[in-house]
């Protein structure tokens, strides 16, 4: 029996469709994580979000449609590390996260889960290693940062200096993230920089131009490189 035409499960001429987005791979996390996140209904929101706002940019930004779906997985799963049925104590959730994926064989997505919005940084204070998983240095890489700092935890958008001041008044500058987040700031700067140079469309790229202001004096060890 077909899907009806309101239903997730519809195909289009991109393939199956998700409540967020195209899904031409089929993948089984789109089931898998509304499971994991059941007992989290503001963090499955956040994912779905970004999810969301991952498969818009990167469409924006001319990126073909498996790269759309990457990236749109990318989202999904970016916090799925925080998911009461995985939360291991003490363990970053990039880590507890990437370790899901790359057990599942889902090797790209495990790198970008892992190094999403400077997790190598809160692993550096954390006294984890991210080694084992290698930065991607990509478009979709920069969409998943810009999703996630654009989208508040409860899955609503958020300017990307409202969202910097946020994890600053709530977790306090001397916790942890508030620092990571300070020792981002100018890879942030750069991911700003390179997705409003590929967007298409005025309006979007005014938009999230306008949305970041490095702080000043925000800036991190020199020896820490790009």
């Amino acid at each position: 029996m077909s899907a009806a035409p309101d239903d997730p499960r519809a195909t289009s001429p991109d393939g199956p469709r998700t409540p967020w987005g195209p899904d031409p791979g089929g993948s089984p996390w789109h089931e898998r994580v509304p499971e994991l996140t059941a007992a989290d209904p503001r963090l499955l929101a956040h994912c779905v979000a970004v999810a969301t706002t991952c498969a818009s940019l990167a469409r924006c930004c001319g990126l073909d449609d498996h790269e759309v779906a990457v990236a749109q997985l990318a989202g999904l799963l970016h916090d799925v590390g925080k998911a009461p049925s995985l939360r291991r104590d003490g363990e970053l959730h990039h880590l507890t996260g990437a370790r899901l994926l790359r057990d599942a064989g889902d090797e790209r997505l495990a790198r970008l889960v892992a190094h999403h919005s400077g997790g190598r940084f809160e692993a550096e204070l954390a006294g984890q290693d991210l080694g084992a998983y290698e930065r991607e240095q990509s478009l979709v890489a920069d969409v998943l940062d810009l999703a996630d700092l654009t989208t508040q935890p409860n899955g609503r958008p958020i300017s990307i200096r409202g969202r910097y001041a946020d994890i600053r008044e709530r977790y306090g500058v001397r916790d942890g993230d508030a620092i990571a987040l300070d020792l981002f700031v100018p890879d942030l700067t750069g991911v700003v920089a390179r997705v409003t140079a590929r967007i298409e469309g005025d309006t979007l790229r005014r938009r999230l131009s306008a949305s970041w202001e490095p702080p000043a004096g925000r800036t991190r060890r020199a020896a820490d490189g790009p």
